[in-house]
């Protein structure tokens, strides 16, 4: 009786974690879905935003008619974003959220626009919300190793991860560089990263695109 009970709760239980399994599955499959569809809207609005901030004077156009349609161009801008900036403060809401979405890692940008804040203080909200449950992962955009380098004897603070990694120079020719975790803080990258060790570069780092 009791190895009969005991069967059945281990059923149960391998039925309940195979469910929890194909909810995951779900889960993680509506969020891919929803990414792609994201980054294609994102991709569809930077093109009509490209075309639209072709803001260079026609032909034989007079200032009137150019600052008249530069000022179209804007209104069209803020429509696309979907939000009403009337005041200054709005304004500025709104390019800062822009510039932050410019700015922040791409899988957080898209955790971010799944839940359409509509002022900063919901945005960083939403962003101490995806912190709170990705310790781990940093504000910031990633880059890819060969796009970050720095000076060998700029800094002693490094950890070599033992790999090494060719990077093509300035003159064409193609070399080998040892990769190492350094921490860097600067306007458009802060944190540990992988970066190239590099002996007498130009300048201490050099960051890529």
């Amino acid at each position: 009786m009791l190895e009969r009970e005991e069967k059945k709760k281990q059923l149960e239980h391998e039925e309940k974690k195979k469910q929890l399994e194909h909810e995951d599955k779900q889960k993680q499959l509506e969020h891919e879905e929803k990414k792609k569809q994201l980054e294609h809207e994102e991709k569809k609005k930077e093109l009509e935003l490209q075309e639209k901030k072709q803001a260079t004077p026609l032909e034989s156009q007079d200032i009137d008619s150019f600052v008249t349609r530069v000022k179209m161009l804007f209104d069209a801008w803020i429509e696309l974003d979907g939000c009403e900036a009337k005041t200054f403060d709005q304004l500025r809401d709104l390019m800062i959220r822009e510039q932050l979405y410019r700015s922040l890692d791409d899988d957080l940008v898209v955790f971010i626009r799944e839940r359409t804040p509509k002022n900063i203080e919901e945005l960083i909200s939403i962003v101490h919300t995806y912190v709170g449950a990705h310790p781990d992962k940093t504000l910031g955009k990633r880059f890819n190793v060969g796009n970050v380098a720095y000076n060998k004897g700029a800094t002693t603070t490094n950890t070599h991860v033992g790999r090494y990694t060719s990077c093509t120079m300035f003159d064409g020719s193609a070399r080998k560089f040892p990769i190492a975790k350094i921490n860097v803080s600067t306007p458009f990258i802060t944190g540990v990263i992988e970066a190239l060790v590099i002996e007498h570069p130009i300048t201490d780092l050099i960051i890529g695109n």
